[in-house]
């Protein structure tokens, strides 16, 4: 389920939940293998436009965890936090920002048959990013006003659809 959060003028926004069901099963092994779990990811985007024309990036997300394969893994949740400014017409874009905000590991566990195991994987670290964009060719087949991630939500939304 998607939504659109604008509750402030500059703000464009969404949020949306998952659920998912997760079953995994085989008798063909040894042992036979019943796995299954619900699973509910929370997601959210949000562009500010700033003083200046800069604009303020977010995204973040909190899963409740599931499974993957055989592993049963732990609550995960990211962030990212991004600032921008165009120039010489939307030719130039700076954007400076920051990844993986929330560093938390994935946590997972095994358990079947003789198998019991625990998993930790301790992935990158948060990145710092500076990036230099310049369009030098033509916009060719493209619009000349960009429409709002929360516009087209508005509209798959809308009552008459």
């Amino acid at each position: 389920m998607f939504g659109p959060l604008n509750f402030a003028e500059k703000l464009d926004s969404y949020t949306g939940v998952i659920l998912n069901y997760t079953s995994f099963e085989s008798e063909n092994l040894p042992v036979p293998l019943s796995l299954s779990k619900w699973n509910l990811t929370w997601f959210t985007d949000a562009s500010y436009q700033f003083f200046w024309d800069i604009n303020l990036e977010l995204y973040g997300y909190v899963s409740s965890g599931g499974l993957e394969g055989q592993i049963d893994y732990d609550w995960l949740a990211g962030m990212e936090f991004a600032l921008s400014r165009s120039f010489i017409k939307d030719k130039f874009k700076v954007n400076l920002g920051i990844n993986k905000i929330l560093n938390r590991k994935f946590k997972g566990s095994i358990v079947y048959d003789n198998i019991d195991a625990n998993i930790v994987s301790d992935w990158s670290r948060q990145n710092v990013y500076l990036q230099l964009t310049y369009n030098i060719g033509k916009k060719l087949n493209k619009k000349k006003t960009r429409e709002k991630a929360s516009e087209n939500e508005r509209d798959r939304i809308r009552d008459d659809n």
